[in-house]
């Protein structure tokens, strides 16, 4: 999917007279991008589905502790993770 700015771009090329190549040539796009977005008017305003982060309930703590460590590799990120979401197991 091209940015709004350029599907503007594209549109405004066509209003001024310039062909699908012409169009995709000044742009760097092909001429089946250009007629793509030329026959579907409304393909700009679909709705993208936004997924949820696999880091979940997570997130603030990552961001927390990047922010005061931010040299912290993943691996170690991911070891505190593991020791902070398994339940403590006492003997005796």
């Amino acid at each position: 999917m091209i940015g709004v700015e350029l599907m503007i771009e594209i549109r405004y090329l066509d209003r001024q007279g310039l062909s699908k190549s012409q169009i995709a040539r000044r742009l760097g796009l092909s001429r089946t991008t250009v007629r793509k977005y030329l026959d579907n008017p409304g393909l700009d305003e679909r709705k993208r589905v936004k997924r949820s982060s696999i880091l979940g309930p997570d997130k603030p703590y990552l961001q927390y502790r990047l922010e005061q460590w931010p040299e912290l590799t993943a691996a170690r990120l991911h070891r505190e993770m593991q020791t902070l979401s398994c339940p403590v197991t006492g003997t005796g």
